[in-house]
């Protein structure tokens, strides 16, 4: 994949007064980037030069060479602004995932914890209680607030005083 890139030339000198993108170009110009897109399209056919103004706009196609900045190969078909070839971009993905870098506690040693091992570490006193339940294992949680209608006072997990085990 690429872009086109644009030069405006003054129409009688011929001298460049700009090359770059559409959007810089259209900023240059001080004009929509929609309508410099429509006119340098009509420009493409043959015969046909394009006016704005005293300058003349030309646009060219420039493949892209994109380099994946963890393998270094070269990404085929690849956009001007991306970083990583589609493998690397999954590997970058699930490591992110399983490394839990944004799903991290903080513990009161100071030692960060992926927040899901944090949550079982909570749920491990809590099983058994009659006032713990959820629809599953990472969604479980202290119900005492809704079966007695005012909260525990006590914080969950190991350090909590109103546990009453379920009969069997």
């Amino acid at each position: 994949m690429g872009r086109y890139l644009y030069t405006i030339k003054d129409k009688q000198t011929g001298e460049v007064l700009f090359a770059g993108g559409e959007g810089d170009s259209a900023r240059f110009l001080n004009c929509d980037p929609v309508y410099m897109s429509n006119i340098t399209r009509r420009g493409t056919m043959a015969g046909k030069r394009i006016f704005y103004g005293n300058k003349e706009i030309t646009r060219q196609w420039v493949d892209a060479i994109v380099e994946c900045q963890m393998c270094g190969i070269t990404i085929e078909n690849g956009r001007p602004n991306q970083k990583y070839c589609r493998a690397c971009a999954k590997k970058r993905k699930n490591s992110h995932i399983s490394s839990g870098i944004s799903m991290q506690c903080l513990q009161e040693d100071g030692i960060l914890i992926h927040i899901q091992q944090k949550q079982r570490q909570m749920q491990e006193h809590c099983r058994g209680c009659i006032y713990f339940g959820g629809e599953n294992y990472m969604n479980a949680s202290c119900n005492y607030l809704f079966i007695v209608g005012h909260s525990r006072g006590c914080p969950p997990g190991a350090g909590c005083t109103v546990r009453k085990e379920k009969q069997k």
